[in-house]
């Protein structure tokens, strides 16, 4: 752990602590959340081995680590073949709809899967798993002040634009929904496509706050993207 690393100089630097976790072979990818004080780290085990993969999470990460080590009890550990995990290259912390995104590389060709924060350990089958072949990485962008994760950034006549997909994953219905005073997403055409790039729902806000309806499509990830006169973006949403 370096504490306040981009104020450091050019040259050597050390590392203000050491954390060991117990029975975990190869991480690939970690994600911390300072207010909740929440750890999630990957276990990518062997890398010929698309089955022998696992998932960590650590609450009270400050407290379990303050002694140098993560001992198995401070641990949910998901793993197992009904799991998914494989290869678990890379992990993405939402906090605000309690989910974790794991980009799985080997298992099945790759597949971005979703499981709760804190599920249960051992041989838990994820939320959602959506076929990505050669997944490598995930990250989320942030989220709102009210919680809400930031899905696209958008600039309109040099002017900077949240838009956001709320709420996400989605079992019924989704908005999105925008930071700007102006009205932005009236007129604005919406594509759904699969991650096999199959167009699977089309709608067009004339308002801007007309919700959308999935509650037909299978779960998954799909990419949502939105076009009007004044932009164009595209942004993902899990459906569970």
């Amino acid at each position: 752990i370096y504490n306040d690393f981009f104020l450091n100089t050019d040259g050597p630097v050390t590392a203000d602590a050491i954390v060991s976790v117990e029975n975990l072979v190869r991480t690939h990818g970690l994600a911390y959340d300072r207010e909740t004080d929440i750890m999630v780290l990957t276990d990518v085990a062997e890398a010929s081995s698309d089955t022998d993969g696992a998932i960590i999470t650590v609450n009270s990460w400050s407290v379990a680590s303050a002694d140098g080590t993560i001992s198995a009890e401070e641990q949910i550990r998901v793993e197992g073949p009904d799991t998914g995990l494989g290869n678990p290259v890379d992990i993405a912390l939402d906090i605000a709809n309690n989910s974790v995104y794991v980009a799985e590389r080997a298992n099945q060709g790759g597949r971005i899967l979703t499981f709760d924060i804190n599920g249960p350990a051992g041989n838990t089958r994820p939320i959602s798993a959506s076929a990505f072949a050669g997944a490598s990485a995930i990250y989320l962008t942030g989220s709102t002040p009210e919680g809400n994760p930031i899905t696209s950034v958008i600039d309109i006549d040099g002017q900077t634009t949240r838009l956001i997909i709320t709420p996400n994953p989605s079992s019924d219905f989704f908005q999105i929904m925008t930071d700007s005073n102006d009205n932005i997403l009236e007129n604005t055409q919406i594509n759904i496509y699969g991650v096999d790039g199959k167009l699977v729902k089309t709608q067009v806000l004339n308002t801007g706050v007309e919700k959308i309806n999935i509650q037909e499509l299978i779960s998954g990830q799909y990419f949502v993207n939105l076009e009007n006169d004044k932009f164009s973006s595209t942004m993902t949403i899990i459906k569970q």
